[in-house]
C-alpha cells in the first residue's frame, strides 16, 4: 500500500503483463536472504577478505585478529545497507510484479555481480567463494530481464 500511494499506476498493470509468480517469489526469498545479511552480517562475513590485504600486525594493534575484526565490524556496517537496498528493490519486484520494477531488480542483480568479479579481478575473492553469487545472480539477472522487458497490454 506504501509503494502504491507514490506509484498508483503499479495497480493497474493487466495480469498478462506482470512478472510470473514462480519469479515473484523467488525475488521474495531472496530479499528475505539480503535481510538476514543486513540484520545478522557477522555470520555471513568473509575475514579472509580482510587478513589477505592487511600485514603481519598492524600498528596500534595487539594482533592482527584484533584489526581484522574492526575493519570487518566496519565493511559489514557499511555493505549491510547495500544488502538492504537491493533487498528492498527485489522485495518490490516480487510484490507488485510489474515490469518496471523487474528491471531494476536485474540492474540490482547485475551491479551485485560487477561487484563480485571486481573483487575476484583485486584478488579480494576467490572464484569458488563467488560460485553461489554467479549460480544465483546470472539466471536472475536474464530472468527479470526479460521479463522487465515485456509490454505492457493496453
Amino acid at each position: 500500500a506504501f509503494c502504491l500511494r507514490f506509484a498508483p499506476h503499479l495497480q493497474d498493470i493487466p495480469p498478462l503483463a506482470m512478472v510470473p509468480r514462480w519469479l515473484s517469489v523467488l525475488l521474495q526469498i531472496n530479499a528475505a536472504l539480503d535481510l538476514c545479511v543486513f540484520l545478522l552480517p557477522d555470520k555471513v562475513a568473509v575475514v579472509d577478505l580482510f587478513k589477505n590485504r592487511l600485514p603481519e600486525k598492524p600498528e596500534g594493534y595487539e594482533s592482527l585478529d584484533m584489526s581484522t575484526k574492526g575493519l570487518v565490524d566496519v565493511a559489514l556496517k557499511l555493505g549491510g545497507f547495500a544488502f538492504l537496498t537491493h533487498g528492498l528493490i527485489r522485495l518490490c519486484a516480487g510484490v507488485y510484479r510489474a515490469p518496471i520494477l523487474s528491471r531494476m531488480a536485474s540492474a540490482s542483480y547485475l551491479i551485485e555481480l560487477a561487484q563480485v568479479f571486481t573483487m575476484i579481478a583485486k584478488g579480494h575473492m576467490e572464484m569458488k567463494d563467488a560460485v553461489p553469487v554467479c549460480i544465483f545472480g546470472f539466471p536472475m539477472t536474464c530472468l527479470t530481464g526479460f521479463f522487465g522487458l515485456k509490454p505492457i497490454a493496453p
